[in-house]
């Protein structure tokens, strides 16, 4: 991605994309981080004891126009690991 961010992405569980939308699929993915720079983050997964209707307004208000979403208050963030392969 030339050294910017990817795209802030959810995929439900085919259960519940099947009682929500009527689809009899979701989407799984993988990403493999071949390289990144000192500070660079993973998000995966929503932290434990958010405010779901919070979190909801300040999607929407993105969504919008208003301010960015604030992903790290309430998204889980990791580093990315490197694997030796030599």
């Amino acid at each position: 991605m030339g050294g910017g961010n990817l795209s802030f992405q959810v995929h439900p569980l085919t259960k519940y994309i099947q009682q929500h939308f009527g689809m009899q699929y979701t989407q799984d993915e993988s990403y493999y981080v071949l390289d990144s720079k000192p500070g660079a983050k993973v998000y995966l997964g929503l932290k434990d004891g958010l405010e779901r209707q919070v979190m909801a307004r300040d999607l929407e208000n993105a969504q919008t126009g208003g301010k960015p979403f604030p992903a790290e208050k309430y998204v889980n963030q990791f580093p990315p690991k490197s694997m030796n392969t030599s």
